[in-house]
């Protein structure tokens, strides 16, 4: 038997084993491996799906977030200088800006316009109501901006804010319902169009007349209608008079108007008048106020001074027909009244006061009551008034002269005209007697200027046989029941100062009429018929007509004057721009409108004429009289250099036509019928 050894055995077992590890580890190894692949394939499928998903959420945030939409993406804007003058044209530019990835549809803006604001002009708006402006722009795409621009004037004071306001309304395009997006911008003024002045015055004498300059500058390229100035110098302040019509006077507020106030022109207000304070220090001020387009009186400059208060030792003042300031007439007598007062804290005494007259005086009229009169000197002394022989302090007194107005002015070229009177008081005390001479120490003076208004006079002629032009026709005498004509020549002469606004009004009397045939003051032969005069006329000019006139003085020659005052101004109620006549059958009467005539014309220059017919109807109560063919003539007009409205009334003309000297009273009378 074979002898199998341990170490063979050994080997054996060895092989063996080595032999099923080498098995084991492999069939180990592969199955590792295999796992290894699945999880690769695993997490390849996972990356893949990540993938997609990645894509997928790419795709629906993109083009899903392209077609959302975002209202705070839609906004308005507004682009305006910030340099705004006030009423001054500037353009305003809106974008509607939409920054969303859709159109928006239905698209409205709507801009509301602030009261201050004038809208002139505006890019292709749909249109426009109550201060709103409004446009339809269908649509506005995508990441896209409208734009549109109004023009207008904005008007209010340096610094004043403006708001402009506007509403946007739409439909986004992948919605069915409606958004809105509103702004506001707002303007402020930064310059003004009018500058308003005052003279360097720091102080006044008290309870004496001063004067005060104010100067407006229009420094715009448009005229204003209507400018009002108003003062406030406190209840110390007295007005005597002023350059400019007061308008008004409301809580010791005085308001003065100004029209037609041109682009660049320079202009001036003066007022006179006398503050009687107890204070060291007064305050005035001032305010203009100018008519915009939108009809508001807007505060475009105003002063605010204040004023040094001088006690004066003595005091002299002038005052004519009780009023510090009148404005006279030719031939009109005139009573002054000197007052004096002594505030020097001491008594005075041997007073001397002194009065020279200068201008169209008549000097032979003075009448000075305890005066002694020297051609156009006047003189009071301590002789005969006892204040003036003794003054004591605080105490006053007065004395009083009367003189007359030339009724004949010397005029003899174009620049004879704006006449004034000048009255130069003086209070002096009598120091003592050098001969003939007295000698004087001045302690006070005052004077007074005067302005003569201009005296228009129509004159109303008649005749039956004139000079052939308008061919009268009918019975002399005339007689009861038919129909005679006459011609009336009215002639129309200005003195002194320039006027305008001329309105001449021949009354018809009764049973007269006009029969349409005039000749004009350029000599040409027209008709009007009465009935269409009156048509178109009547409308405009009847309450003109009916104008009521006041405080009116007749004269010697039997015109009357009105002297009016600084409320009233016709230039700025009744503008004539062209000459006319006309009929008014309301009121009967044939009107003459003259827009202008110079100083001293029919003077220096011929007079104005025109010449109408009229057709008299005598009725039996007029049997053996003569009749009434014009009741009389009224004559209104402005006075540019007294800045006063005048109102003449002379007398009319009946048919005993003393002016035409082929008429006697034999064919003046009316007779009965045949």
């Amino acid at each position: 038997m074979k002898k199998i050894t341990k170490r063979k055995e050994d080997e054996k077992i060895g092989n063996y084993l080595a032999k099923g590890r080498s098995s084991s580890q492999n069939d180990y190894l592969s199955s590792n491996q295999k796992s290894k692949s699945k999880k690769k394939k695993i997490a390849a499928f996972l990356l893949l799906l990540l993938f997609i998903a990645v894509i997928i959420f790419s795709y629906f945030s993109f083009y899903k977030g392209f077609d959302s939409f975002d209202d705070s993406k839609v906004s308005i804007m507004y682009a305006i200088s910030n340099d705004i003058a006030s009423g001054e044209e500037n353009s305003v530019s809106i974008s509607c800006n939409n920054g969303n990835n859709v159109e928006i549809d239905n698209v409205r803006l709507e801009i509301s316009l602030p009261d201050n604001f004038i809208i002139t002009s505006s890019e292709q708006a749909t249109g426009e109501s109550r201060k709103i402006i409004y446009w339809d722009m269908d649509k506005i795409s995508a990441k896209s901006t409208e734009k549109v621009r109004i023009f207008g004037k904005f008007m209010g004071q340096v610094g004043e804010k403006i708001t402009i306001s506007g509403k946007l309304t739409y439909t986004p395009q992948n919605f069915n319902s409606n958004f809105q997006t509103e702004n506001s911008a707002d303007v402020y003024i930064s310059s003004l169009p009018i500058k308003l002045t005052m003279d360097d015055k720091s102080s006044v004498a008290n309870q004496t007349e001063e004067e005060f300059v104010f100067k407006y500058q229009n420094d715009s390229d448009r005229t204003f209608g209507k400018i009002e100035i108003s003062l406030d110098a406190g209840t110390a302040f007295t007005l005597i008079s002023s350059s400019l019509k007061v308008s008004k006077t409301e809580n010791n507020i005085v308001y003065f108007e100004d029209t037609d106030f041109a682009a660049g022109q320079e202009k001036e207000l003066t007022i006179k008048g006398i503050f009687n304070s107890n204070q060291d220090e007064e305050i005035i001020k001032v305010f203009l106020d100018a008519l915009e387009e939108n009809g508001t009186m807007i505060k475009y400059a105003e002063i605010d001074k204040e004023l040094k208060i001088k006690k004066s030792d003595i005091l002299i003042m002038q005052t004519i027909n009780g009023e510090k300031e009148i404005t006279a007439n030719k031939g009109e007598e005139l009573n002054y009244v000197v007052n004096f007062k002594n505030q020097s804290g001491e008594g005075l005494k041997n007073l001397v006061l002194e009065i020279y007259l200068n201008g169209n005086f008549d000097d032979s009229s003075i009448e000075a009551q305890d005066g002694t009169v020297n051609g156009n000197k006047i003189i009071w002394n301590a002789d005969k008034i006892d204040k003036l022989a003794s003054l004591e302090n605080n105490e006053e007194g007065n004395v009083n002269f009367k003189v007359k107005v030339k009724d004949y002015f010397d005029i003899e070229s174009d620049e004879d005209k704006n006449f004034t009177l000048e009255s130069d008081a003086s209070l002096s005390v009598e120091k003592y007697k050098n001969g003939s001479n007295t000698i004087k120490n001045a302690l006070a003076s005052d004077s007074l200027k005067t302005k003569i208004n201009a005296f228009l006079y129509v004159e109303a002629k008649g005749f039956f046989n004139d000079d052939g032009r308008i061919e009268n026709k009918g019975e002399l005498p005339p007689e009861v029941g038919e129909e005679t004509s006459y011609t009336v020549h009215l002639i129309a002469r200005n003195f002194f100062n320039d006027t305008k606004n001329i309105r001449i009004a021949a009354k018809l009397a009764d049973n007269v009429d006009f029969t349409g045939k005039y000749i004009d003051s350029n000599n040409k032969l027209l008709f009007q018929d009465p009935e269409t005069s009156k048509e178109e006329t009547s409308d405009n000019n009847v309450e003109n007509s009916d104008k009521e006139t006041t405080d009116n003085d007749e004269n010697e020659d039997g015109t009357k004057e009105n002297n009016g005052d600084n409320n009233k101004n016709n230039d700025s109620n009744d503008k004539i721009t062209e000459e006319k006549i006309y009929y008014n059958t309301q009121t009967r009467e044939l009107i003459w409108e003259i827009p202008e005539m110079k100083a001293n014309d029919s003077v220096i220059n011929s007079a104005k004429e025109i010449i109408f017919q009229i057709e008299a109807k005598p009725q039996k109560n007029d049997i053996g009289k003569t009749m009434e063919l014009i009741d009389g003539v009224d004559t209104q007009a402005f006075d540019e250099f007294t800045g006063q409205d005048l109102d003449w009334q002379t007398d009319g003309i009946n048919t005993l036509l003393e002016d035409d000297y082929s008429i006697g009273e034999e064919e003046a009378k009316v007779a009965a019928s045949k």
